[in-house]
């Protein structure tokens, strides 16, 4: 049940479009309820996306694009452009945005809500930046965290070609633990000597798969450097926050949307290290392991950025 400024505005905006046919019968019947209106159901979703947006202070481009990429699947270009604007209207009732920058501002400004409604406060992930942790009992190691397919082969790959590993272990935290032994398998197959972290000894391994949820905080604490993935794959990546909180020096991929605001002021900080291929991640890794005066800068500088963007919920 919608009310308020919310209900008033729905009840004109969808008075405006009566007498357009053609509404999406796919997620609703009327006559199986006969309470309800042809377009109810796209309303309150509409609703919803608007709820879900402003929960998160963020206003992102690829978020409006998917409202209006949804509907241009289900509806004709003139019902598009009558909802989006009916979707505007229900951003409009928004009585106060807190958001994360002023890219999410402007963006907020331009969707009709008044400037004196909004204020850029940083995100909140910034102050969630005290993890509990437990050192790591093992060898010097690369840590390949939140890895998505396709990206372990290339942390693999990078891993056999490094020309100076001094015993340096390969630590993959797959996003989606249930593929941890289909990984172990296939670093078996190339040739690794493997083991599951659920199995774990210090003797006589070269990859571990960490097959145990809530570890990876004291993992980030404890590596040499961490890849931080779903960001050579186009998945948007992960928050850089934690292993920059612990004080690991920090490679990414390209793709970063997920986060792009946070990643951008790791990268204008030279907070992070951002590669593009898989020549690019072994000469990274290099880098990080035959410099350690390099390594630990990467480091520092990612908590500075950190620290300077606490305060958001005060």
């Amino acid at each position: 049940v919608l009310g308020g400024p919310i209900g008033a505005i729905i009840g004109y905006s969808l008075g405006s479009m009566k007498g357009h046919s053609g509404y999406s019968t796919n997620y609703f019947n009327s006559n199986s309820y006969p309470n309800t209106q042809p377009g109810d159901f796209i309303v309150s979703l509409l609703v919803l996306f608007g709820a879900v947006m402003k929960a998160d202070q963020k206003m992102l481009k690829s978020e409006l694009e998917f409202v209006k990429e949804f509907l241009s699947k289900e509806f004709n270009p003139k019902q598009v452009r009558d909802f989006m604007t009916l979707f505007k209207d229900i951003l409009k009732q928004i009585t106060f945005s807190f958001v994360q920058t002023s890219k999410h501002k402007e963006r907020f400004r331009k969707l009709g809500v008044e400037e004196s409604c909004i204020q850029q406060v940083g995100s909140v992930k910034f102050d969630i930046s005290n993890f509990e942790t437990n050192p790591i009992e093992a060898a010097p190691f690369i840590l390949g965290a939140s890895t998505h397919s396709g990206e372990e082969d290339m942390l693999l790959n990078a891993y056999n070609r490094l020309l100076v590993k001094n015993d340096i272990k390969l630590f993959l935290c797959p996003r989606h633990i249930e593929r941890a032994e289909e990984i172990a398998r296939q670093a078996s197959i190339m040739g690794f000597r493997v083991q599951l972290y659920s199995d774990f000894n210090s003797a006589d391994y070269d990859v571990c798969i960490i097959d145990r949820i809530g570890l990876l905080p004291s993992f980030y604490a404890s590596s040499l450097m961490s890849f931080v993935g779903g960001s050579l794959v186009p998945r948007g990546g992960h928050n850089l926050i934690e292993p920059a909180s612990l004080g690991s020096p920090i490679i990414i991929g390209p793709y970063t949307f997920n986060f792009e605001d946070i990643v951008q002021q790791f990268v204008d900080d030279q907070a992070c290290m951002m590669v593009e291929s898989e020549d690019e991640l072994l000469a990274a890794m290099e880098l990080l392991i035959k410099d350690a005066k390099i390594a630990k800068q990467y480091a520092d500088r990612a908590q500075q950025v950190v620290e300077s963007n606490k305060g958001s919920t005060e």
